[in-house]
């Protein structure tokens, strides 16, 4: 229509007409650019407004996830130590409790922490949205970090397999059954574990005294023992300083932009 009314103007010299038609024609595209531009920053802010509250609930979630898993290890820990203290004093009963002990410091909880936002961002090269690059920055070195920790959460000492390939399976069995982990799912599939607090395994004293004593005499069992505690150790103190520094500060900081 417009260029139709352009043409008329130009064939009857009206110069000042089609000027006027002109600088309609360019404004339209011109405010009609800029409206896009301005619907594309209002879609990218509140894109980036999603991922950071995404993030932030990841984040939340692998504070909570590694709470438990160092409480986990707590557990672990105070088996290894009670078995410890009676391989150290020889002259203190070595029983059931013992051999309860001796399996429970093999227990690991070996999972991932929450990426699939990251990793979603990533992937659909949506980084500037986020935020400032100093921002960006930032996510990106809790991520690295992260994958330091989960190393850490995750490995396996040697004493693991160690002590499963001497102490007889009847017997390791028996604590599967009688001192189960506890495991609650609540209704977005998070799970928290931890060990059985007491239990009994039920077997006769000869069995259990004869099994017990023939691990407390094995020479190698202490070394197995101390290089378990010094992993549980670390465990313990990189998952309590990943949790309350890097993950507190950097949940903190989007905290205030999703808010």
């Amino acid at each position: 229509m417009i260029l139709t009314r352009i043409r008329e103007r130009v064939r009857a010299q009206d110069w000042f007409a089609v000027t006027v038609e002109l600088l309609i024609v360019v404004l339209g595209v011109f405010f009609g650019i800029q409206a896009a531009n301005w619907n594309t920053a209002r879609v990218e802010r509140e894109t980036g407004r999603v991922y950071r509250q995404r993030i932030l609930d990841d984040l939340n979630s692998n504070a909570a996830d590694i709470e438990v898993r160092v409480r986990y290890y707590h557990q672990v820990r105070a088996h290894a130590l009670a078995a410890l203290a009676v391989v150290r004093a020889p002259g203190r009963p070595a029983g059931e409790q013992f051999l309860i002990d001796l399996y429970e410091a093999t227990q690991v909880l070996p999972r991932v922490l929450k990426r699939n936002t990251w990793e979603e961002v990533l992937s659909t090269g949506a980084m500037n949205v986020i935020g400032s690059p100093g921002r960006r920055e930032m996510i990106s070195n809790y991520y690295h970090s992260a994958d330091t920790v989960e190393f850490t959460l995750r490995s396996v000492t040697p004493y693991r397999a160690w002590m499963r390939s001497r102490m007889p399976y009847d017997i390791q069995r028996r604590v599967r059954e009688r001192c189960p982990e506890i495991i609650q799912i609540d209704a977005r599939f998070n799970s928290t574990a931890r060990l059985a607090e007491s239990c009994t395994l039920g077997l006769p004293p000869a069995r259990i005294a004869e099994v017990a004593a023939r691990l407390r005499a094995d020479p190698e069992l202490e070394g197995h023992i101390n290089s378990a505690l010094t992993d549980l150790d670390q465990k313990i103190a990189i998952g309590n300083g990943f949790r309350n520094n890097t993950n507190a500060k950097i949940a903190k900081a989007l905290r205030r932009e999703v808010d």
